[in-house]
This record gives C-alpha cells, structure tokens and sequence, in this order.
C-alpha cells in the first residue's frame, strides 16, 4: 500500500513540473503566430523607383497608303455597242475576230437566209404577173375608148343606150386599170421591203472602233435582236472617284492629268461630268473626264487602272506599295 501511494505521489510530481514548461510553450508559439499574421498584414516599404523606359523615335508615314492628291480611275470606251441581228437566219460567215479595228460600214458577218431569198423570189414573180396585167388593162382602156368615140361619131344612127354602154366600157377599163396599176405597186414594194430585209443579213459596223467581242459562229441561227458582235468606239474616257471636298474645286471643265498605274505615261483630261450626289456607300463622288485627243489614248486599253491629279501636279501618281 505504501508503495502505491509512492509512486502515484512521484507521478503527480513529474506532472506538476512539466506543467510550466508546456504553458511556456504554447504561449510562445500563439505569440510567433501573431507576429506572423501581423507580419502579412504590414505594407511593405517601398522601393527605389524605377526608370521610365525611354520613348520609340515616331515611325515614318505608312507608305502603303495612297497618294491623297491622286484619285483611282479606270479607262473605259467613249462608245460601246452590241450589234445584233435584224433578220433571222443562220450566220454564213463571220469576218472579223476579237481585237480587230473596223471601219464605219464595214461588212462584220453575213447571214444565210434561204427564206428570205424564196420570199424574194416569189414577189419578183409577182410583181412580173402584175406589170402583165397593167399591160393587159391599159390595152383594155384603149380599146374601151376608141369605141366609145366610133359610136359618139354615129350617134345619128345609133341608140343613145348603145352610147352609154360604150362609156360604161370605157370607164369599167379604166378602173381595171387602177386596179392592176395599184398591184403592181404591191408587188413592188414588197420587193423592196424583201431585198431590203436581204441586205440585213450583211451586217456591218455602225461606227469605227474596235472588235471586243463575237458571240457567233458559223452555222449558227439567229434571230431577230440577237447580239452578234459587241464593238468599242477608238477614244477613251476616265471614271474615277474623289472625295467631296474634292469634288467641290473640280467642277466639270476642269483640266486634270492622268497617271497609268505604274506612272509611266501622263495625259491630260477634262471633266465632262460630275455626279450631283455623294455615292452613300463609299463617300466619294463619281466623276467623268475626256482624255486630250491631242494626246492619243491608243495606249490606254479599255480597263487600264489610272490615278487622277489635279492639272497642277507635276510628279507621277504612284501605285500604293503592297
């Protein structure tokens, strides 16, 4: 018994002397924690400041923008037209091609219209049976009028009935002979009408210019108001936009110069017309202008890309860089 009370008092001795050591601790590490926590919370000081990086040198102008003073046009034919095809028929020959020069009143193509020549034939025929027939109503007259006068000259003797007759006669002669007269007119005019139908099948220029484009061959069949061949006239015109502020100190009559695209050849024009309103969707006005004949457009083709100035630019226009 004595020596359980002794070991339960050495037990109970060893605990109480720990115990400050534990307090000790634990209050030691709730004040680290603190500190901690506090530590995170506090700013931290700033530091030295830092140099402001030094600033690019300005870049140069974009030279892929356009020339604000030069305008983007387009060469395009003073004239343009298809011709087509009065008659029906089926194409004999074609006589031009693509890219030729032509002259006003030159032959294009032929058509072959058998029709045409038949219809021909007939009313030459009946025009023949008609000039008979004026033959025929003339000798009648004649005839008709000779025995009217026999019988006047024997009126002593004769019947005034039988007289009457006679100008009866004379007159119905007469009017057979209006009659054939008027066919035989018919029958020319409609001779006329056929020949001149068979000269429509010899289609031919309305003006000089130039071949842009043959819709037919040989063997093939047309009809009345088909497009044949589609022709150019020779001189050029510019159509080019400009911006409205523009527009206002170019008004039409004003002279302008004309680059081609790559700069290489410089001409002169004259505004012929300039639209009355502001295009809604690009913002420009539409502008007209008739190159110089003095200068010679042949080596403007029709779709040429042109860049327009004003008459007092005197460097070239030069394409923006891609």
């Amino acid at each position: 018994m004595t020596g359980r009370l002794t070991r339960r008092g050495l037990m109970l001795g060893l605990m109480l002397g720990l115990l400050p050591g534990l307090i000790a601790t634990v209050a030691a590490t709730g004040l680290v924690l603190r500190t901690t926590r506090a530590d995170r919370g506090t700013p931290t000081a700033p530091g030295p400041a830092r140099a402001k990086p030094a600033m690019a040198p300005a870049e140069p102008p974009d030279r892929r923008l356009p020339d604000p003073e030069c305008y983007l046009g387009l060469a395009v034919a003073d004239l343009q037209v298809d011709v087509t095809s009065r008659v029906e028929g089926r194409v004999r020959e074609v006589a031009v091609a693509v890219g030729d020069s032509v002259a006003a009143g030159q032959r294009l193509l032929t058509l072959d219209s058998e029709l045409i020549r038949h219809e021909l034939t007939s009313a030459e025929a009946a025009h023949a049976a008609a000039l008979a027939d004026e033959r025929d109503a003339v000798l009648r007259v004649d005839l008709a009028r000779a025995t009217y006068r026999r019988r006047q000259a024997l009126s002593d003797i004769l019947s005034r009935e039988q007289i009457d007759e006679s100008g009866y006669e004379l007159e119905s002669a007469k009017l057979r002979l209006q009659a054939a007269q008027a066919r035989t007119r018919q029958a020319q005019a409609r001779i006329g009408e056929l020949r001149e139908t068979a000269a429509r099948a010899r289609i031919v220029a309305p003006f000089a210019g130039t071949v842009s484009a043959v819709s037919v061959e040989p063997g093939t069949v047309v009809g009345g108001g088909t497009v044949v061949v589609r022709l150019i006239g020779s001189r050029r015109r510019i159509r080019f936009a400009l911006p409205p502020r523009a527009a206002e100190s170019t008004p039409a009559g004003a002279t302008v110069v004309v680059w081609a695209d790559d700069g290489a050849r410089r001409e002169t024009a004259t505004v012929t017309s300039l639209a009355p309103e502001i295009d809604p969707e690009s913002r420009m006005v539409f502008a007209e202008a008739a190159l110089d004949p003095a200068g010679g457009d042949g080596a403007l083709p029709v779709g040429t890309v042109v860049r327009v100035a004003p008459a007092g630019r005197q460097a070239p226009c030069a394409r923006p860089e891609p």
